[in-house]
């Protein structure tokens, strides 16, 4: 199966919510025939018959992910016991990746390989699901067929995890961080590992200047994560971090702070040098002022700094979204990070749907906006959202 690749690509949880159902089709009756093969390969013994009739019944009146439970449940079935089971399904396994998926389209062929994981992982020698799951998350993920093994044993997975974060591979690097956040989209929290913490810090440092942007990403989402939880440890990890820093440090740092800089914390926003400003001047104009569920509107800001001094600004935008029950609730996108000098004013533009989202329900009424500058709210305006 072609792999299409590219060195920075969505994340998978994205790439799930973007494409799931096209995803969804990929795990049909052919791709069960090419799963059989693969594994009749190095297991004659297979009974392709067998395993065919238990993976595909009902299968194309199911979603993705029951698509890949049911396969993977059948593959349960056909494997012989461990650890005969998992070392067939090791050896059926086509080449690792080189570099991170452009559209991981030919990956989803191991999600049932990630669901037989899950199941049989924590039964199995702790040596051969460690093998079965790195051997996996070099050709898709195992972020999730991690988890039963991180719950059953944390300090010995912390061990583990730590010689997989020098590892040589990226994926594998990679897994090292993302395998153990906190809140890992899609995937259930784990019941015992957050009390780690700090061991899982001394892991992220070891990746904090990984060469790959793929594996530092995964490190910035999961300070992202511990900062949503505890935001006080990740300002002080940043913090210390940020000393002597070369630059692709400072850009994981930014992206790790996110939420906080979204937030208008004045500790994130010194952090990326946005501070001060009271004095900036910022106005916005809006596209239209009514429009209809379902579509966009444009809106240009303008920030002016009357000041002696460059100013660097966190500008974004704030809607207070209608909710269900009439009441309003704000949600921040990301404006421009501009380096205003004196006397001087800088505009940015960005466009902002009202379509329905599987996270946001947009509901007819007054939708109020504000401009927020380094932290400080500045009235934009209004629009009338109609739901006719």
């Amino acid at each position: 199966m072609e792999q299409r690749r590219l060195r920075h690509p969505l994340p998978f949880h994205l790439y799930v919510a973007l494409m799931a159902e096209n995803l969804k089709n990929l795990l049909s009756p052919s791709l069960v025939r090419e799963l059989a093969t693969a594994l009749h390969r190095v297991w004659p013994a297979l009974n392709i018959e067998t395993f065919y009739r238990d993976a595909t019944i009902g299968l194309e009146e199911r979603e993705l992910l029951d698509r890949g439970r049911q396969i993977g449940g059948a593959l349960d079935a056909a494997l012989p016991a461990d650890p005969e089971g998992l070392r067939i399904l090791i050896r059926s396994l086509g080449p690792p990746l080189s570099e991170p998926l452009a559209q991981p389209v030919s990956g989803f062929f191991y999600l049932p390989h990630s669901d037989l994981l899950i199941r049989r992982g924590p039964k199995a020698d702790p040596d051969l699901a460690w093998e079965a799951n790195e051997a996996l998350t070099r050709r898709f993920t195992a972020e999730f067929s991690l988890r039963p093994l991180l719950d059953q044993d944390p300090e010995g997975s912390l061990r583990r995890l730590e010689r997989w974060a020098r590892h040589p591979d990226q994926h594998v690097r990679r897994a090292a961080s993302e395998a153990t956040r906190p809140r890992l989209p899609w995937a259930p929290r784990m019941k015992v590992f957050p009390k780690y913490v700090h061991d899982t810090l001394k892991i992220l440092a070891t990746l904090r200047d990984d060469p790959e942007l793929y594996v530092r990403r995964s490190v910035a989402n999961h300070l992202n994560d511990i900062g949503r939880d505890n935001p006080e440890l990740l300002l002080s990890v940043c913090t210390e971090w940020r000393r002597d820093a070369p630059a692709t440090r400072l850009a994981l740092l930014r992206h790790a702070l996110r939420d906080r800089l979204k937030k208008g914390d004045a500790k994130a926003l010194a952090l990326v040098g946005a501070e001060g400003g009271e004095g900036l001047k910022a106005s916005g104009t809006l596209s239209q002022q009514s429009l209809q569920i379902g579509e966009k509107v444009q809106v240009e800001v303008s920030v002016f700094n009357p000041g002696a001094e460059v100013v660097q600004a966190e500008v974004d935008i704030v809607v207070h979204f209608i909710k269900a029950n009439g009441k309003s609730a704000p949600k921040v996108f990301k404006g421009a990070q501009l380096s205003i000098e004196p006397g001087t004013e800088q505009k940015f533009r960005r466009t902002l749907s009202f379509a329905v989202h599987s996270t946001r329900q947009p509901y007819p009424g007054t939708h109020r906006l504000e401009i927020q500058v380094n932290g400080r709210l500045l009235p934009l305006g209004s629009l009338e959202l109609r739901g006719d």
